[in-house]
C-alpha cells in the first residue's frame, strides 16, 4: 500500500468492507490542507508592533530631548554644530527602540514556547496521539521588527530640530 498519497474511493470502500463484521465501524480519511492563512495576520500584528515600537521611542526620544534640552544649549554655546544635536537624538532614539525590540521579541517568543509547551503536554495523554505543535520561528516578523529600530533612528535624525536658542544657564 502506498501512503505517500491519500488513498482512493475504492480503497477506503474496500477497508469499510474489511471492517464492516468488527461493528459500527466507519472509514474517514483526512486529507493534509497545507493552508498558510496565518502569515497575513503574523504580519499585521508585526506591523501594529512597529508602529507601537516607533511611536514609544518616539515619545521617550521626545521626552529625553525636552530633559536635556539645558546640555544640547550648553553644547550649541561650546561650538557643536547641529550634525551633534541630531547625532545624539539619533543614538537616543536607536537605544531606546532597539532594547524595546529585543525586550518585546525575547518576551514574545518566551511566552509562545511557553503555552507551546503547556499545550503538547496537556494533548500527550489523549488517544489517539496528536503530533505535538511545532515552534515555527516566524522569521519574517522578526525582520519587520528588527527595521524598527531604524525607522526609529532614522525619524529621530529626521525631526530633531537643528537650531536651538542659546540660553544661559542658572546653576
Amino acid at each position: 500500500m502506498d501512503a505517500r498519497r491519500p488513498p482512493d474511493q475504492q480503497r477506503q470502500d474496500d477497508l469499510a468492507g474489511a471492517l464492516r463484521p468488527l461493528g459500527a465501524a466507519g472509514v474517514a480519511v483526512e486529507r493534509n490542507r497545507d493552508y498558510d492563512d496565518t502569515r497575513p495576520l503574523l504580519l499585521l500584528l508585526a506591523a501594529v508592533s512597529a508602529v507601537v515600537t516607533v511611536g514609544a521611542a518616539g515619545i521617550a526620544t521626545g521626552l529625553a530631548a525636552a530633559e536635556g534640552r539645558a546640555d544640547l544649549s550648553t553644547l550649541a554655546a561650546v561650538g557643536a554644530g547641529p550634525g551633534v544635536r541630531r547625532l545624539l537624538s539619533l543614538c537616543q532614539a536607536g537605544v531606546i527602540a532597539v532594547l524595546g525590540s529585543a525586550l518585546g521579541i525575547v518576551a514574545g517568543l518566551a511566552s509562545a514556547l511557553i503555552v507551546l509547551a503547556f499545550t503538547n503536554q496537556r494533548y500527550a495523554d489523549r488517544w489517539p496521539i496528536e503530533p505535538p505543535y511545532p515552534l515555527v520561528m516566524p522569521w519574517l516578523t522578526l525582520g519587520v521588527l528588527v527595521v524598527v529600530p531604524l525607522v526609529a533612528m532614522l525619524g529621530a535624525a529626521l525631526l530633531t530640530r537643528s537650531r536651538l536658542p542659546v540660553e544661559r544657564r542658572l546653576d
